[in-house]
């Protein structure tokens, strides 16, 4: 019975085995490890690697909606691109008017007649003020002289004025149906002849022209 030990493999004939192969054997047998460089130029900033990051950003940027948007607008014929354009800027003047320029035009509208009538508003306060200064001025006159000239001005009413004194410088005027004329006629004789002025009044329309109520006045001496 004969043993076969099992001949040892020797580094020499290995790689002269590798020499003697092929050469399309010997591609296959190279390192697929990536290049540790490689990853250094993808990873660390200022080199190539930042550059293709930016490039793929790009890409990525390139292929949403604002990329989808400016092929769309590049697809565009000129004219079209034209016609958008000037819509879009009517538009946007639009805006702009009813937003800032409106509401301020209609302001200035407004303006003019605004002061003219606080203009007229103040020329009836002074016209008020002189005709207070101007009565203001006038000496009061005795008691029965006052209540002479009440009782002469509410005879001319007749059925529609009725007088009561009250004590020696107020008298209360009673209306029954007194027409506007007859309320004016007798409040100027209350004041020229009376040295009067009215300090309440109740009036209410009986009818067209003509009211009811009363008149309380204080009489004797100006305001």
């Amino acid at each position: 019975m004969s043993w076969r030990l099992p001949r040892p493999s020797l580094p020499w004939r290995r790689d002269r085995a590798a020499a003697d192969a092929p050469d399309s054997l010997q591609d296959s047998r190279l390192d697929t490890r990536v290049d540790p460089s490689m990853d250094s130029r993808l990873e660390s900033p200022g080199t190539g690697g930042s550059s293709l990051l930016s490039r793929l950003d790009d890409s990525r940027l390139d292929s949403g909606p604002a990329g989808a948007l400016q092929g769309r607008w590049q697809a565009l014929a000129p004219r079209e691109r034209l016609l958008l354009a000037i819509g879009g800027t009517v538009l946007a003047g639009g805006l702009l008017w009813s937003v800032a320029l409106a509401p301020a035009w209609r302001t200035l509208q407004r303006v003019p007649a605004e002061i003219a009538q606080q203009e007229r508003a103040l020329q009836q306060m002074r016209e008020r003020a002189t005709e207070v200064a101007q009565y203001r001025a006038v000496p009061p006159v005795p008691t029965a002289q006052a209540q002479q000239a009440l009782n002469a001005a509410t005879g001319r009413l007749g059925a529609r004025g009725k007088l009561t004194l009250q004590g020696q410088d107020r008298a209360v005027l009673a209306c029954s149906a007194c027409s506007g004329a007859d309320l004016v006629t007798w409040l100027a004789e209350l004041r020229a002849g009376a040295r009067g002025h009215v300090t309440e009044a109740t009036l209410t329309q009986s009818a067209p022209g003509r009211y009811d109520g009363q008149l309380v006045v204080q009489y004797g001496s100006p305001l």
